[in-house]
């Protein structure tokens, strides 16, 4: 399994190996540590991860390790553990974020950023440069990767975390994470501001986005997010079934276990909801 070879690969350089090659054994320990995380070894996990921040002190190189703990900490469901770790971690790359943001720090970050899109049509924000700052690049990722947790928990951390991803990402230009902020700012912006046209605009952004075929990782969450969150107001819920397909499918190729549950949960309450009988129902979830 490619477990296995991860694991070969740590035995091979194992002794010194931080010394002799530190890009190769980080590497592998960063693969070794999402497979551990992927597999459902948790205490496999959790002791590799010790074992990377005894030997690794600068935080632009445990940028991917935090992202593991992270996810690893919101798919356990201790999703305030989820984000202390991002915001602390978040501190060391030089972003100070509050406790608890209040509704008037987060009406202005959205005011600023309304201002920032002015004139601006939506989908020309897909040919923005790509960002190439390190440490812009590493806190969109953080920010991006502590918007499920923050969602999920009801945290007022959420309307924050997506606003100033989008920011960052017009300000500094586009990488992977910025197609999920975008979704997750349509998203925001529906529930939030009313607005279903902007929301819908973002939406269609991110799908566009997403389409690149070096997108292709980050498609399981935009996906589930755009049609079970935007779509759904102004297109019938079966025109989603298909793409909430793709991203169970898509999730399950890339190792996001997690959005690809989302995706296919929601499709199993799409299809309830679109009068399948139960008995349907129950075979589709059994397979």
């Amino acid at each position: 399994t490619a477990l296995d070879y991860a694991r070969q690969g740590l035995e091979i350089v194992a002794e010194g190996g931080w010394q002799r090659d530190y890009g190769l054994t980080l590497a592998l320990h960063e693969v070794t540590i999402q497979l551990l995380g992927v597999c459902g070894d948790w205490e496999g996990f959790k002791t590799l991860v010790q074992a990377v921040l005894q030997e690794v002190t600068e935080p632009l190189d445990l940028v991917n390790i935090y992202q593991f703990r992270i996810q690893f900490e919101t798919s356990k469901n201790n999703l305030g553990e989820a984000l202390k770790l991002g915001k602390n971690f978040l501190n060391q790359l030089g972003l100070v974020l509050p406790s608890s943001p209040s509704d008037l720090e987060i009406d202005l970050e959205i005011s600023a950023l309304q201002t920032l899109l002015q004139d601006r049509n939506i989908q020309d924000l897909k040919d923005l440069p790509p960002m190439n700052d390190r440490q812009k690049i590493s806190i969109l990722e953080i920010l991006t990767s502590l918007i499920p947790g923050a969602y999920v928990s009801g945290s007022p951390l959420f309307n924050l975390l997506v606003t100033l991803s989008v920011r960052y990402s017009i300000q500094y230009g586009n990488i992977v994470a910025s197609s999920f902020a975008y979704a997750c700012y349509g998203l925001m912006v529906c529930n939030r501001l009313q607005n279903f046209e902007q929301g819908r605009a973002f939406g269609d952004l991110a799908l566009t986005i997403a389409a690149q075929p070096e997108y292709k990782v980050v498609r399981p969450k935009v996906y589930h997010v755009v049609t079970t969150f935007i779509s759904q107001r102004t297109q019938h819920i079966h025109d989603g079934l298909d793409r909430l397909q793709e991203a169970y499918s898509i999730g399950l190729e890339v190792g996001n276990l997690e959005f690809s549950g989302y995706a296919y949960q929601h499709f199993c309450w799409s299809m309830f909801c679109l009068g399948h009988p139960l008995a349907t129902l129950a075979k589709e979830i059994n397979h």
